[in-house]
């Protein structure tokens, strides 16, 4: 399975969000698809939707073992690096590069599941689950399509 989106950034905002949305949600089923499953929750900007072109996206991961995500990740294919968590509660970071940006999967132990992350620089974090980003893509590609369709205008 590859990773990589359109190497180039999308001219518009709009099409830019929805390609990092994408990406995201394509490693989210990736995550999910195992044998036994990974809960994932897509946080940070490009959850929140404001995003730029230095924007990465960051999927918090929330799995027994770091080392059984990587190789998880290693058995598929994809190359991986490991950065220093910016949390106390983050057991790793690990970072896939695609073509758009990189996704950061935040390693947390499973019991920080249902715990609420601190505020960082005083909001609250957004974090959807795959079904509610697949239903914001989907919402996203209707809303792009007609707003590009000569004949829905």
């Amino acid at each position: 399975m590859s990773l990589n989106s359109p190497a180039s950034f999308p001219s518009l905002p709009a099409e830019h969000l929805l390609a990092l949305r994408r990406t995201a949600l394509q490693t989210m089923q990736m995550l999910l698809e195992g044998d036994m499953p990974i809960r994932c929750y897509l946080s940070g900007s490009v959850a929140s939707g404001d995003v730029n072109e230095y924007s990465d996206i960051n999927i918090q991961v929330f799995a027994d073992s770091a080392k059984e995500l990587e190789i998880f990740l290693l058995n598929r294919g994809l190359r991986c690096r490991h950065k220093t968590p910016r949390s106390q509660l983050a057991e790793a970071v690990i970072v896939l590069e695609t073509d758009i940006a990189d996704i950061n999967l935040v390693i947390y132990p499973p019991n920080l599941e249902r715990v609420n992350m601190p505020p960082r620089e005083g909001q609250e974090r957004q974090r959807l689950k795959p079904t509610a980003l697949a239903r914001m893509v989907g919402e996203s590609e209707l809303a792009l399509s007609t707003s590009n369709d000569p004949a829905a205008k």
